[in-house]
This record gives structure tokens, C-alpha cells and sequence, in this order.
């Protein structure tokens, strides 16, 4: 792989940079450059991959998405906008310290490589697909260069059982997601189902791990545990069992887990009053059972992600499955023992 730290080798518009912050002007690349080195993630030039001609597949609140090339795999490049008055938010720092603690996984999605130029970006593995949330509720457009997607209801045990996957890995690293929904999992063409947006998540001690404190909020409201929501409590490994519960139960059912558009009344109250989501009651069995060993509302009564694993395991014909087995080979996954969590 072409990694290697940007002190190495430095081109004119960062030597520029350099210069610059040698007469005291401010820069916030200084800052990225040395998180990025404290995760061990490899920085690169910007010659080290390409983005394809009209290679836009995407915007969001922090930058614009592209599809490239690097070390002849397609990947995704998520482009953030810097400048000596633009400093990069706890979110994006946060995603690329989690990233660099964290092995590679085949339901997670990867950061391959960060390349420091004008802007920030971060070189991802290429997902040719939509994120949950879009297939779902059947949003219509579709960038050119990712193609649709559908989750026949067959195949939806198969996908549940990634993101339950996803997260029990997350969880056996000390790692919490704190912001689980269908809108932070993305899934291919053949279904394959990846979680994304770590920029949100906490790192407890584990292992070899060690503690990243977030100043941080956790999670949407419609999916964020009541003990978070009601209780203003952090969020935790079981309260990331409540968001899977809830994006499980928007799968099966193809509806919202709450009906209400009221956030912070009737959410909270219904919250508050112990209701049963809206949702579940279209979640054919038996997958109403196991969701609902999600959705407790007493933390300590909710599975974990690894008995949520072994259930859907036992709900489908793993011999019509034979072909998804062996994703581990799949290109674009960076495999690497997590390291110590920077200062």
C-alpha cells in the first residue's frame, strides 16, 4: 500500500503550509496531520489515487463524496473543506481516531487512507449502494454512479444479520456506536450491509484499548435509547442494542419505529410511559420476538448484539446463503490490529 506520513515527503502546497505556520499563522492541518499520525491511519499524496470524471455520488453536512481509485480498488473519497479559519468538527476528528483503533471488519465500513491537501480526505472502501434509510422508504434519486438497491423480503434475515454482525464486532473492540440507524448503514448491490459514521462513537476500556472521552451528544432521537433520551444518561452498549432494535424493526416492517413527528413532546413522553413502538406491531415473526428482546426497557433485560447474531443465524437456510459466506477477501478492507487511542 502507498501509506506513508506526510512528513516524509511534503508538496509545495503544504511546505507552503509550513512556511506559513513558521511566521504564526494558524493552520488547521497541523492539528489533522498529527491525529491522523496518533490513529495510524497512512497519509498519502494526492497523486497516490484519483477521482473518476464526474465521479460526485453523493453530499452531506460535511463534505462531498466522490468515487476514485487507489491501489487499483474503487473507493469512495469523502472530501471535507479546510482553511486557516475552518476547523474540523469533533465529529471528523472523532471518526478518524475510531477508525484507527479499530480492525477491519467485513460489516464495517473502512477508512483506507487520509490525504492532506486543500481539503481533508478520507479514502474509503466504495459501497455501490444506498444507505438503509433510502431502501426502506424508496427514495427516488439515485446519483448516476451507484445503482439501485432492494432487499426482497427473503433477504432481509441475511441483512439484519450483518448489522447485528457489525455491531457485536464494534462492541467486542470497546467500541460503541451511539448513533445506529438506517441511515448510518449502507447496503450493496448484493446485499451486503456495512455501518458507517463512527464520528459519534465512544471507545471504553478493553483490552488494549484505551478510553476516548466525547464531549459529543449521542445518537438521533427518534432511535436513542429512553434511558438517554428521558434519563439524560450516556450511552452505552446496551443502548446501542436499542438502536439496533429499532433499525431491525424499520427493516422488517418498512415503517417508522414512531409515528409521531413530535420529537420533544410526545417522543419523550411515550419514552417516558413505556409505550411499544409504533412499528413493531408490523414485524412478522420471529422477528418480533427477537426485536423485542431489543427493545426493553429495562437495559439490563436487552440481549447483546452476539445473541442477537446467534438468533438470526437460526432463522434462515445458511445452504441458500452459501455464496456470502466468504466476504472477508473482498478488496478495500484494511486489516490491522487495533493500536493504543491517541492522547
Amino acid at each position: 500500500m502507498a501509506g506513508y506520513y506526510l512528513s516524509q515527503r511534503l508538496t509545495p502546497y503544504e511546505r507552503m503550509m509550513n512556511e506559513e505556520r513558521g511566521l504564526g499563522m494558524a493552520d488547521p492541518r497541523a492539528e489533522i496531520h498529527e491525529k491522523v499520525q496518533q490513529a495510524g491511519i497512512p497519509l498519502i499524496q494526492e497523486n497516490d489515487y484519483q477521482i473518476v470524471e464526474n465521479g460526485l455520488v453523493g453530499t452531506g453536512t460535511f463534505g462531498k463524496v466522490y468515487k476514485g481509485k487507489y491501489d487499483d480498488d474503487e473507493v469512495a473519497v469523502k472530501e471535507i473543506q479546510m482553511g486557516r479559519k475552518v476547523k474540523l468538527t469533533d465529529h471528523q476528528i472523532r471518526e478518524i481516531q475510531i477508525h484507527g483503533l479499530l480492525p477491519g471488519h467485513k460489516n464495517v465500513a473502512s477508512l483506507l487512507a487520509v490525504s492532506i491537501g486543500k481539503n481533508l480526505r478520507m479514502i474509503c472502501n466504495f459501497i455501490d449502494g444506498r444507505s438503509l434509510d433510502e431502501i426502506i422508504f424508496e427514495e427516488d434519486e439515485i446519483p448516476k454512479l451507484l445503482k439501485p438497491v432492494q432487499i426482497p423480503a427473503h433477504e432481509e434475515p441475511y441483512v439484519a444479520l450483518q448489522i447485528a454482525e457489525g455491531v457485536a464486532h464494534l462492541h467486542d473492540c470497546g467500541i460503541i456506536h451511539r448513533d445506529l440507524k438506517p441511515e448510518n448503514v449502507m447496503v450493496d448491490t448484493k446485499r451486503h450491509a456495512y455501518i458507517c459514521d463512527l464520528g459519534t462513537a465512544k471507545v471504553e476500556q478493553h483490552n488494549n484499548l484505551s478510553v476516548i472521552e466525547s464531549m459529543i451528544k449521542p445518537g438521533s432521537p427518534i432511535f436513542l435509547a429512553p434511558e438517554c433520551s428521558v434519563d439524560g444518561l450516556d450511552a452505552d452498549y446496551s443502548s446501542d442494542i436499542w438502536s439496533l432494535g429499532c433499525t431491525l424493526a424499520e427493516l422488517f416492517a418498512r415503517e417508522e419505529i414512531w409515528e409521531t413527528e413530535d420529537i420533544e413532546f410526545e417522543l419523550k413522553r411515550n419514552l417516558k410511559d413505556r409505550k411499544e413502538p409504533d412499528g413493531l406491531k408490523d414485524v412478522r415473526e420471529p422477528f418480533n420476538s427477537l426485536v423485542r428482546k431489543l427493545l426493553s426497557y429495562d437495559p439490563k433485560n436487552r440481549i447483546t448484539a452476539f445473541d442477537a447474531v446467534r438468533e438470526l443465524q437460526k432463522t434462515f437456510d445458511w445452504k441458500k446463503y452459501e455464496q456470502y459466506k466468504d466476504l472477508t477477501s473482498k478488496p478495500g478492507f484494511r486489516k490491522r490490529r487495533a493500536l493504543s487511542a491517541p492522547n
